[in-house]
């Protein structure tokens, strides 16, 4: 198999995924960074700063009350949710819409982002299936011989078949049972 179109197919997907990334006002200080332009309000766009917002949130909670923090604490959780408020309000400020809005908006799933994560794990897995099912094919074809009509006789299921068909006879009482 060649290396090069694969390489270039695996260099698209990572190049491709970095564009997907905001990256633009990540911070660890539950700080919102505000936005540069004035975007319409719509729920793909405020469930993208509401997914943000999280992210900086868990971020805050990572750097100061983390297991790897300077001070790990129990408080955790509750840092990490009173630093999400905190951020949900300031886009509430900023988009003028309520708070609740804003955290009903966090889980809506947006089917194409969910698509662009799962089609590039499902497409190489099935490449890989491909090939491994092509490397065992190759091996088990070189050890087994071949029938008259192209297709694979492995060596030891004659016996099996003639095993279990004493072991038939004997169960029924002879070979009475073929008839």
């Amino acid at each position: 198999m060649r290396t090069g179109p694969c390489l270039v197919v695996v260099m698209v997907f990572v190049l491709g995924a970095g564009g997907c990334v905001r990256r633009d006002g990540r911070n660890s200080d539950c700080r919102w960074p505000g936005e540069t332009s004035n975007h319409p309000v719509s729920a793909r766009h405020l469930s993208a700063d509401a997914e943000f917002a999280e992210d900086l949130a868990i971020r805050y909670a990572d750097a100061h009350f983390g297991l790897r923090s300077p001070n790990p604490s129990e408080k955790y959780g509750a840092e990490r949710d009173r630093c999400m408020d905190r951020l949900f309000e300031e886009i509430r400020k900023e988009h003028g819409v309520p708070v609740g809005q804003v955290s009903g908006s966090l889980g809506q799933s947006r089917a194409y982002i969910d698509m662009a994560e799962v089609l590039p794990f499902a497409l190489l897995y099935s490449l890989a299936a491909i090939v491994v099912a092509r490397m065992i094919w190759r091996r088990r074809g070189r050890l087994g011989a071949r029938n008259h009509n192209g297709t694979v006789r492995f060596p030891g299921v004659r016996r099996r078949r003639h095993h279990a068909r004493r072991g038939m006879e004997l169960v029924c009482g002879g070979p009475s049972y073929r008839q």
